[in-house]
């Protein structure tokens, strides 16, 4: 959702999820991408085939 442009705030109402649960796994997204921003996060998956868009 991030790569398609939804804010941050936006994520958790639409998968119905807490924003403490969003956040965790945007941390681990990150550490396991070894980036830093969603710009990067979502560079590196699409290069890694990881999401299309």
């Amino acid at each position: 959702m991030l790569a398609r442009g939804h804010s941050y705030a936006s994520v958790p109402g639409a998968l119905e999820l807490k924003v403490g649960t969003i956040q965790t796994h945007l941390e681990n997204i990150y550490r396991k991408l070894e980036v830093c921003s969603k710009a990067e996060a979502a560079s590196v998956a699409i290069r890694k085939g990881l999401i299309g868009i």
